[in-house]
């Protein structure tokens, strides 16, 4: 168990401090890692999270502007792009690799994890506290906005089981980062790559919690900015590299090469429209929230995290995350459903003896793009989408 102190603001349910207590009794020592190629090990956590504070709306606002390490409100969310000419191993000056970038605020956060500097007489020292504020009544609104979306989940349910993923989500930041020295966690915070640190503590939350909190997990991910869904790739991939960075105190300006390690083997769609009579060899990710379309005649190899478009193959071998009703999945088979138990109407799976999607596709490909794109999303039932 966590020895963690749990404060809460008068003006919170008391519910949210017994599900904050219940939690932590889950946690031991650390996690084991398993890449399912034959690594395995153990990472252990430095230290406790010293506290947990849940505080109403006007409380948790008020303490994050009041704190100059609220800790990942803001950051930089590098594109696909700026990863792909990283050596394996390489230090990244950060200066360099943020330039021309802008600090993005992360949308819907209800929580932050931050580190509590101690000082000396003659500065910080390198032990310090961290604490975890979390702001309940908004995990209330964002349980919501997703509870429709839940069919696996009972409606009631789906509240507590997204302020255990929202307060595990901040252990994971604890996780990573409480290893280093204070004086090394002032400069990560101050070089914040969203897609590493969001996506680590996303995948944390993943790798610890049971199943129902994985699909909440991943239906609230689709409302999130791409940082926060990177998880939905570490799960697929062996991330051992990147982990032992945060752990063994290796230098944090190698943790974007590690990334591109785990990434380099995807395609940012960025809207691009793309039909092929074979296969498409790729996973397809929406990096930059364009969306985009495949229709591919052999098969899609893997697609993720989309926020809108369509893809249409007769064989999927890989569906990562779980899809707005803006995106739609056609397919004969899809052997790898990752992230839902039962399918939203926007992921179709169609009889192949009475709609052959690689038939349909072969028979429109003479034709010219815009053409053969109408014709093809009109045979398979889609004419709405061909229209627009």
């Amino acid at each position: 168990m966590m020895k963690t102190k749990v404060e809460s603001s008068s003006r919170v349910n008391k519910k949210f401090k017994n599900w904050t207590q219940e939690l932590l009794t889950v946690f031991g020592p650390g996690v084991t890692y398993d890449n399912g190629l034959g690594f395995r090990k153990r990472y252990l956590f430095s230290r406790p999270v010293t506290r947990i504070r849940l505080l109403d709306e006007v409380e948790f606002d008020r303490a994050l502007s009041r704190n100059g390490y609220a800790f990942l409100e803001r950051g930089y969310e590098p594109p696909w792009e700026s990863y792909e000419a990283l050596e394996e191993g390489e230090a990244v000056n950060f200066t360099e690799f943020f330039r021309g970038l802008r600090q993005i605020t992360l949308e819907m956060n209800p929580g932050c994890w931050r580190p509590i500097l101690r000082y000396g007489r003659i500065g910080p020292t390198l032990d310090y506290d961290t604490e975890i504020l979390l702001c309940p009544t908004r995990i209330s609104s964002l349980a919501d906005e997703i509870r429709n979306r839940l069919p696996e989940v009972k409606p009631e349910a789906v509240e507590r089981l997204l302020f255990r993923v929202v307060l595990t989500h901040e252990i994971g930041h604890h996780f990573t980062l409480a290893n280093y020295s204070a004086f090394d966690v002032v400069t990560i915070i101050k070089n914040r790559d969203l897609n590493i640190l969001e996506g680590l503590a996303n995948w944390f939350a993943h790798a610890v919690l049971p199943k129902e909190e994985r699909w909440v997990l991943a239906e609230h991910a689709t409302r999130l900015d791409i940082s926060r869904r990177h998880y939905l790739y570490f799960k697929h991939s062996d991330i051992s590299g990147l982990l032992d960075i945060f752990f063994s105190g290796t230098d944090y300006r190698k943790a974007p090469a590690a990334l591109h390690k785990i990434i380099g083997g995807k395609m940012n769609l960025n809207g691009s429209r793309l039909v092929v009579e074979t296969n498409f060899d790729s996973v397809a990710m929406d990096w930059s929230g364009k969306g985009g379309m495949i229709i591919a005649g052999g098969e899609i190899k893997g697609l993720a995290t989309m926020n809108r478009g369509v893809f249409i193959s007769p064989r999927i071998q890989l569906l990562i995350g779980r899809f707005p009703k803006e995106a739609i999945v056609v397919a004969n088979d899809i052997l790898n459903i990752a992230d839902y138990e039962q399918l939203p109407e926007n992921v179709k799976i169609l009889p192949r003896d009475s709609t052959d999607l690689a038939e349909i596709i072969r028979r429109h490909m003479s034709k010219d793009v815009k053409t053969r794109i109408r014709s093809i999303l009109d045979e398979t039932g889609l004419e709405s989408v061909a229209d627009s």
